[in-house]
């Protein structure tokens, strides 16, 4: 029986938050579980913190594929898309063995590890008589996602540099001037926004850096969605409006704050109207 193509994809984002890992233990839990390959990839950072990083970014794919395709554990192969994306896929060992598609992206800083992924009901041509794409197949749908710390440096010992007066914040956001658009650009240095207000400059700047930080989470995921690099000569035509950075998650509990929903996405001049973006904040 072919698949039920009219039903919509079905999105999962999974977590992990690596830091009482590496408070607790210098060892690689279920390490061997993976493939040689990706043991070593594992094992070639030099930072804990890092190894554990990589280590759950490996084992939620995996267990994404398990879950998702049912495929054994160790039958498990994470490769990449060919050049120039290169981008993380899974590629079953036989052809026409599995009735969804799927897709799955990750990302992972300041020791939190996600996964975002998607599983496309399709048709396997093995499977029907018919070779022809079925009329209501709804193509695999493509995801990007991207974890940014707005105090990463801090985290990890090293002086913190962020600038504190709009002088400065402009300064460092134009050290950006290729990778956003002239509108996005305004829209960061703006201190003065309708519905905030500020005890101090200092505090205005904290917040237009959250916002910055924002941005460069939207470009780095729809770039990591379509497999491009931050050198793509169109970045300066992706626009994002209506942007606005979440307030830092709940200190107990999950540490997460409300989604927000709002942010438009353009290219070119022209409203993408396929593109559904979504903005979390974990913490602080």
């Amino acid at each position: 029986m072919a698949p039920d193509t009219n039903k919509p994809a079905r999105l999962a984002r999974w977590y992990v938050d690596t830091r009482p890992t590496t408070s607790t233990t210098s060892s690689l839990p279920l390490l061997e579980t993976l493939q040689p390959r990706d043991q070593d990839t594992v094992r070639k950072y030099y930072h804990l913190a890092d190894r554990h990083m990589s280590l759950a970014s490996y084992l939620l794919k995996y267990l994404f594929v398990h879950r998702t395709c049912r495929i054994p554990w160790n039958e498990i192969s994470i490769s990449r898309t060919p050049a120039p994306h290169h981008r993380p896929c899974f590629v079953p060992a036989a052809a026409g063995e599995m009735d969804s598609s799927i897709e799955f992206n990750v990302s992972h800083q300041a020791s939190l590890v996600a996964l975002a992924g998607t599983v496309t009901p399709s048709l396997s041509l093995s499977k029907t008589t018919n070779p022809s794409p079925h009329p209501n197949m709804q193509p695999t749908p493509q995801i990007g996602i991207d974890i940014t710390c707005v105090d990463e440096r801090s985290r990890r010992g090293g002086k913190n540099t962020a600038p504190t007066t709009a002088a400065a914040l402009a300064d460092f956001i134009d050290i950006f001037a290729e990778v956003f658009s002239a509108r996005e650009l305004r829209a960061m240095k703006t201190l003065d926004r309708e519905g905030f207000a500020f005890a101090s400059e200092a505090d205005a700047v904290k917040a237009a850096l959250r916002l910055f930080y924002t941005f460069w989470a939207l470009k780095e995921a729809y770039i990591k969605m379509t497999g491009e690099a931050l050198l793509a000569p169109w970045l300066r035509e992706l626009e994002f409006t209506d942007v606005v950075a979440p307030a830092a998650g709940p200190g107990s509990g999950s540490g997460w704050s409300a989604p927000y929903t709002g942010v438009r996405t353009w290219l070119y001049g022209r409203e993408m109207k396929d593109v559904r973006v979504e903005v979390v904040a974990f913490e602080e």
